[in-house]
């Protein structure tokens, strides 16, 4: 048998190259789903503070992105300043998911927990002022975080886990 000049069970690889690959592999499916989930809460804050914009603007094509809550306020009050307290409400609405969703990544159940009911109650609000557009798009929304808030029990190396990942792989 010709010497390859390395001895038996040295590996011509550097070892970085396979830590490297090994916390790569060892990722597990399970918290990508739960950042994906968190993710959802930030998108909330970013389409809220969008409805703002457009409420600075005077247009009215913000129906399926705006809060139920912000909504409530802004047809109780038809006078001038509901605008602005329109906007204020959902600047300190953006900031709460905003928060919901840092902890939300960080692995944190309450903060989904609460994010959700927060939500859930929001949609209600939703369907209270009869914008079906928005209470659709608050339910998908909210599978979205339910599947991030699920994922949050999972264990790494779980069956689901490496099934969802073979199948995202190919």
């Amino acid at each position: 048998m010709p010497s390859t000049g390395i001895a038996p069970g040295v590996s011509k690889t550097p070892a970085s190259i396979h830590s490297n690959q090994k916390n790569l592999e060892a990722k597990p499916q399970a918290s990508v789903r739960v950042f994906e989930g968190a993710h959802c809460f930030y998108w909330i804050a970013g389409l809220v503070i969008w409805d703002s914009l457009f409420t600075i603007l005077g247009s009215h094509v913000h129906h399926f992105s705006e809060l139920g809550a912000a909504g409530i306020i802004g047809s109780a009050q038809a006078s001038a300043t509901s605008g602005a307290v329109h906007v204020i409400v959902s600047c300190w609405l953006a900031a709460g998911f905003l928060s919901l969703g840092y902890y939300a990544a960080k692995g944190q159940e309450w903060a989904y927990a609460v994010g959700m009911a927060a939500y859930v109650v929001d949609g209600a609000l939703m369907v209270a002022v009869g914008n079906s557009t928005g209470a659709v798009f608050h339910a998908l929304v909210l599978y979205a975080i339910y599947r991030g808030f699920a994922a949050l029990g999972q264990p790494s190396g779980s069956r689901h886990s490496e099934v969802a990942s073979a199948a995202h792989a190919g």
